[in-house]
């Protein structure tokens, strides 16, 4: 007879295992223990040449810096916690994993899910913030400020969804809990696993016309649209990690096992999205530095050294190319004829 939820769950995923030629003795942990780790030691890497970058541009930590620092700590915790739920069981079949350790593996994966939107979020107002400060056109800063609380609307979805999974609390890890009502998390994070591939989408796009209305040579744009668009690395990452959510039945007989894709790629997932958001900044470290400590530089590096004149450098920085080049010529006729 069986005594529990659990030994019947077992005694299924046996079943289950030996139908998918699954063997109890498979294991996927050190898979996902070298993967996690690798994505981390790149994305710390990623952050240590940003701030590099910033030194050699002499133009200091900004807030955006700062705010992809504070995900790259917060990528750490999850990542930590992605290695120690191995220990519970994630990789390995249900029926190698002891009751003691799947109840706890339940309990981190649902701290995981908790954590997942944090540096996500960290990271994606970092971008906004860099936006703001190479765009300022007041309009354009509305858009930021939209799409921020986009962001943070989308975040707090995640937290408080996963939060309240289930009522009671506590069913989100015991199974068997009398009158429990829980959400189905397979469309609830299809639903907001779409949204966040949108808002990747939508930061990709954002900076984009106004490169195009720059007054540089178009080899020049194009350099600068692929080093805006590097966020198009975190949408296919985040599209496989949403193809993974899709493969989740409604009813998971073999969790540990099935959801060894899932972590693997919300995990590249996070740390590709604070590689992505470094990436555009690192210019200042493979390209000659002659504009260095300049005024416009520190605040612009991103699209420096093109040893422009002042008058495009003032385009660059006021984004409103027609109507600077107007007023600049304008000014220059002037001086040009009380001169004479």
């Amino acid at each position: 007879m069986f005594t529990t939820v659990s030994d019947i769950l077992r005694l299924v995923s046996r079943d289950h295992q030996a139908e998918n030629g699954v063997s109890s003795h498979e294991s996927r942990d050190d898979e996902i223990i070298i993967i996690a780790t690798v994505f981390l030691i790149i994305s710390y890497i990623a952050v240590g040449l940003r701030l590099w970058a910033r030194s050699i541009s002499k133009a200091g930590v900004k807030l955006d810096d700062c705010l992809n620092i504070f995900a790259l700590f917060l990528s750490t915790i999850f990542t930590v916690i992605t290695i120690k739920s191995v220990e519970y069981g994630t990789g390995k079949p249900r029926a190698s994993v002891s009751d003691e350790d799947f109840s706890s593996w339940f309990k981190i994966a649902y701290v995981s899910r908790i954590i997942y939107p944090l540096p996500i979020t960290a990271v994606k107002l970092s971008v906004l913030l860099l936006y703001r400060r190479l765009f300022p056109v007041d309009s354009f800063r509305l858009t930021l400020k939209i799409n921020g609380a986009i962001i943070i609307a989308w975040m707090l979805a995640v937290i408080l969804g996963s939060i309240f999974s289930c009522i009671p609390i506590q069913n989100a890890w015991l199974a068997g809990t009398p009158h429990a009502r829980c959400l189905d998390m397979k469309i609830f994070q299809l639903a907001l696993g779409s949204i966040n591939i949108l808002t990747d989408i939508v930061l990709v796009a954002l900076p984009l016309p106004f490169v195009w209305r720059l007054n540089v040579p178009a080899a020049q744009k194009v350099q600068l649209v692929a080093l805006l668009s590097t966020g198009g690395l975190v949408c296919a990452v985040s599209c496989v990690r949403v193809y993974y959510v899709g493969k989740m039945s409604k009813i998971n007989l073999d969790p540990t096992w099935n959801h060894s894709n899932l972590t693997i790629w919300t995990v590249v997932e996070i740390c590709m999205t604070i590689v992505s958001a470094c990436l555009p900044t690192l210019r200042p470290l493979f390209v000659n530095n002659n504009w260095r400590g300049s005024e416009h530089g520190s605040e612009t590096a991103i699209f420096e050294p093109y040893e422009r004149p002042p008058t495009q450098i003032q385009v660059a920085r006021s984004w409103e190319v027609t109507t600077t080049q107007k007023n600049s010529v304008n000014a220059e006729t002037a001086s040009g004829h009380s001169m004479a």
